[in-house]
């Protein structure tokens, strides 16, 4: 019974031995899953009116620069990798600027964003600059145009060096490519009609930022030997412009000097071309860039043309590879509002330049940017000129573009077209500056053939 015992107590012995050698023993998997170290994260504020056109392309500009740049490496800091991460903001703009206010405070208070992109109307960035200088908060507006934003950083530099407006101007610094949209039409209209003073009617909205562009379209009309025969202010949203053309028709001219970026600058073009109203269409319109235009025209913005920030020109080498990835992966043409494509990546030059993310620091950083980018040559100019921290727009840098509308439904640019451009302070310095794939200008047949012998 004893050894019974003894042999009893050996086995208990035994098992809680193995037991305990089979616990210590290490595991094939382990128990709990190792958990992957977290990315940091640079989080971008895109600010825009995210239900219209320029939101959408704000939106998708940034989302395509970050995809690229994370799979790139990120963006390295002190030695340590970020992802960069775009946090949307809707600015509802077009109907509330209170709205877009509100908006870029949260951005800042609550998604607690690095760096702010986008923007659009000149009122609410106004406003929003008021926030930025607050908060020390980097700005890099793609697409409000309003001369008094850089004004700001000139008259009190501490307190608004934190804007920069990237990949596009103030409405007075773009004047070479409203110059070119309305030389190259008067040009063509004296030329091919033989009308000597050819007459000009200016339908522009209601805008802040194109206030300052009444004046000058007057003179370069005059410079150019034409005459303005008319003057209308109507609305970025107006469901109609027929009373516009009508009084443009009714005054004799041959051209009709538009300026539109919101939904109008659809139904202008629609109205034009259906309607056939016998004077060319020039001058700006956000909405004729689009790849949409066509189709929401039905076709009736064919021999239309405007001022454009965007075309596939070959301007740098990073352009068209640029435009075909945008065309297929949205199936849109990017505009002016997808350059915070460019500004994420400038934006990432600056924080691995300075290898700080810093505002006051990359304020100075970003004031030495002279980047290629998709778009052009970016560089801003200094503290010491009339528009710091507005892009520079010369020959070399960027230039702008005039696109028009084929009849078969092609968007090509026709200007720059080599010549001088008159009415500028250097008309020769624009000879020569034609890019890849640029067209000739066409005037619209019926045009030709209402005024042909008059």
């Amino acid at each position: 019974m004893k050894n019974g015992k003894l042999l009893i107590s050996g086995v208990i012995i035994s098992v809680l031995l193995i037991s305990g050698l089979i616990a210590c023993a290490p595991s094939a998997e382990p128990t709990t899953p190792t958990e992957p170290a977290a990315v940091e994260k640079i989080k971008i504020g895109v600010i825009s009116p995210m239900n219209f056109m320029q939101g959408q392309d704000a939106w998708d500009g940034a989302v395509m620069a970050a995809e690229e740049i994370n799979e790139a490496g990120g963006v390295t800091v002190k030695g340590t990798k970020y992802e960069i991460e775009p946090v949307k903001a809707d600015s509802n703009e077009f109907a509330s600027i209170p709205d877009a206010v509100s908006a870029f405070e949260r951005l800042i208070t609550m998604d607690k964003v690095n760096f702010v992109v986008g923007g659009f109307r000149s009122e609410a960035a106004l406003a929003q600059q008021e926030l930025m200088a607050q908060y020390k908060m980097l700005y890099l507006n793609t697409g409000s145009a309003s001369p008094d934003l850089a004004l700001r950083v000139a008259e009190d530099y501490d307190k608004y060096k934190y804007f920069f407006r990237a990949n596009s101007t103030n409405s007075i610094l773009a004047m070479p490519p409203v110059i070119g949209a309305l030389q190259i039409a008067v040009e063509e209209i004296r030329s091919e009609l033989g009308i000597a003073k050819p007459k000009v009617s200016l339908v522009i909205q209601k805008s802040l930022y194109l206030d300052p562009m009444m004046g000058p379209l007057h003179q370069m009309t005059a410079a150019f030997g034409g005459e303005v025969v008319g003057e209308t202010r109507p609305s970025p949203t107006a469901s109609t412009l027929v009373a516009e053309l009508s009084a443009a028709k009714e005054a004799g001219a041959q051209v009709c000097y538009v300026a539109f970026d919101g939904p109008a600058g659809v139904v202008v073009n629609k109205e034009w071309g259906s309607m056939k109203f016998p004077f060319v269409m020039a001058g700006w319109n956000a909405e004729l860039g689009t790849k949409q235009h066509w189709e929401a025209t039905n076709g009736y913005c064919a021999y239309a043309q405007a001022l454009s920030w965007t075309a596939r020109s070959g301007i740098t080498k990073e352009n068209i590879p640029f435009w075909d990835e945008y065309v297929k992966r949205y199936d849109r043409f990017p505009t002016v509002y997808s350059g915070t494509y460019s500004a994420l990546y400038v934006l990432r030059a600056a924080v691995e330049n300075a290898d700080t993310m810093d505002a006051d620091a990359l304020v100075i950083e970003l004031e030495k940017t002279d980047l290629d980018t998709a778009f052009f040559r970016q560089a801003f100019y200094g503290r010491d000129q009339k528009y710091p921290h507005d892009t520079i727009l010369e020959p070399g840098y960027a230039t702008g573009y005039v696109v028009q509308w084929t009849a078969d439904g092609e968007l090509r640019a026709v200007w720059p077209d080599g010549k001088p451009l008159q009415a500028t302070a250097d008309p020769a310095a624009w000879e020569g500056i034609r890019y890849s794939g640029t067209a000739d200008y066409e005037l619209p047949p019926w045009v030709v053939e209402f005024w042909k012998g008059k």
